[in-house]
């Protein structure tokens, strides 16, 4: 596992750059946590 962000943001709409070079092409699940709620999403790097 490896931590991409941590820290907060302004509520709305938001976005982040974060490096992925030092990850292999493949499949990855990114957790998000707002408030009381988490989702995952898939994230392919081809």
């Amino acid at each position: 596992m490896k931590l991409l962000f941590n820290g907060a943001l302004e509520s709305g709409r938001q976005s982040i750059a974060i490096d992925l070079s030092g990850l292999s092409s493949g499949e990855y699940y990114v957790r998000i946590q707002y408030g009381g709620n988490k989702t995952t999403k898939k994230l392919i790097i081809k």
